[in-house]
């Protein structure tokens, strides 16, 4: 009796990766492997290159430990880097970065995070007083008494600032539109005495979420003045399964939703409500959960989230197999 052969597609790669299903059971709109590539409607297209943006490594080699791009009041963009212990300034990515530390002083370890209100650029870094620029000179001290920590972000026009190894759960915040004041009052704390610490903040609509390793909270930005001071709330307590892994392991998308990778390996969207799993979703839907479960959890704290809105994009820098960069 003669074979007879069955063809599957094409169908296209609308479905995109998916590392999860076998042989037989991968969807028809699916790639079981694929490097160097990004799906567009369902049409398949080469990453662009790479270019360096400065040709002599930054402070002797120093390893980067922040990174920001921020624009003034005066529509100048800058790329803000802490390299070591220095802070280097690129206007544009079109100039060689200059060195704006002066004075200040800047833990080469440790992670640095950055907030912008009423045109100050702040910068966190954990052991060190905070920092802020305004785009011009060199960067000085956060002024008003401004608790330490590592981790800040701006939510309705309050600036927030998180992080403290002392204090692993409590986190301050601003005077309205004024980075420079910090009210002593003006502090709450989130899930005390859990035995965890606050990984990550992030700015959801007109509110602050509140990340640790394996819970999140939302603080309502509704406002009440006692005695001359800013109280904001509610704090309300969402999830004791899922969290954030580290102070760059989020972003926020194009619909005002929060892209957050977990301590667990996963990646999610968050609503302000509930979580979505979009690197482990059922079928048939794209699955890349395999490529994560090996990657480095060691590492997770310091993996990084960037939302590219212009091809409707999610990236994640994570370290894979035993790496540790």
């Amino acid at each position: 009796m003669p074979t007879k052969t069955i063809h599957k597609g094409p169908f296209g790669y609308k479905g995109g990766l998916h590392t999860k299903a076998g042989a037989f059971t991968i969807p028809p709109d699916c790639m079981s492997a694929s490097q160097n590539v990004y799906v567009y409607g369902d049409k398949l297209y080469k990453m662009a290159g790479s270019a360096k943006i400065n040709s002599v490594a930054l402070n002797s080699g120093a390893a980067v430990t922040g990174l920001c791009d921020w624009q003034t009041a005066a529509q100048n963009r800058y790329l803000v880097a802490t390299v070591g212990n220095k802070i280097y300034s690129d206007l544009n990515l079109g100039t060689t970065p200059s060195d704006i530390t002066g004075s200040a002083t800047v833990a080469a370890v440790n992670l640095h995070t950055f907030a912008s209100l009423n045109n100050i650029l702040a910068i966190c870094g954990g052991t060190d007083t905070p920092l802020q620029w305004t785009g011009t000179g060199n960067v000085a001290s956060l002024a008003g008494s401004p608790p330490v920590g590592n981790l800040t972000t701006v939510a309705n026009n309050f600036m927030f600032i998180s992080g403290n190894a002392t204090n692993p759960s409590t986190f301050w915040w601003s005077n309205p539109s004024d980075p420079n004041t910090w009210p002593a009052g003006s502090t709450l704390n989130f899930r005390v005495s859990d035995g965890d610490i606050i990984t990550a903040m992030a700015p959801l609509n007109y509110n602050l979420i509140i990340f640790k390793r394996r819970s999140t909270g939302i603080l309502y930005t509704q406002t009440n003045s006692v005695a001359g001071t800013t109280v904001l709330g509610p704090l309300t307590q969402i999830n004791t399964g899922i969290g954030c892994a580290g102070s760059q392991a989020w972003d926020v998308m194009p619909n005002g939703m929060l892209a957050v990778f977990g301590i667990d390996g996963h990646l999610r969207m968050f609503d302000g409500s509930n979580y979505t799993d979009i690197s482990d979703p059922p079928m048939p839907y794209s699955n890349i959960q395999p490529i994560l479960d090996a990657c480095n959890i060691a590492r997770f704290p310091f993996a990084c989230v960037k939302v590219y809105p212009m091809l409707n994009q999610i990236w994640l820098v994570v370290s894979t197999g035993s790496n540790t960069t």
